[in-house]
């Protein structure tokens, strides 16, 4: 009898939300079918807050925008010179995401 080989895929997640629009920050907002996470500590707008995808259980948290330096410019691997990076503010994944998570969460998204 031969093997079956089951894996699971998972994916990361990240919703980016509208950018900064004439050097205003683009305003918190929880996107569309998704709820505060029951998990929460933290207020909306603030770092690490949680939201909760009811269909797929799947939970992002709230990455606000920013600056950062990014790269190095001393000793061997310096391939990228430090340099400045501003990254608008996004939701991340909590936790890797299932393909079935994937295609709860994209069936309530309409096709164009």
């Amino acid at each position: 009898m031969g093997r079956v080989l089951v894996g699971v895929v998972m994916l990361s997640l990240v919703l980016t939300l509208a950018p900064a629009v004439g050097g205003q920050e683009a305003p918190f907002k929880v996107p569309d079918g998704w709820l505060a996470s029951p998990e929460n500590d933290k207020q909306p707008g603030d770092a690490g807050y949680r939201i909760l995808h009811h269909d797929s259980g799947v939970e992002m948290v709230f990455v606000p925008g920013g600056k950062f330096v990014m790269g190095w410019n001393e000793g061997e691997g310096a391939h990228q010179p430090a340099h400045e990076v501003e990254l608008s503010p996004y939701w991340i994944g909590r936790t890797e995401v299932t393909v079935g998570q994937w295609r709860k969460m994209m069936a309530a998204v309409p096709r164009l």
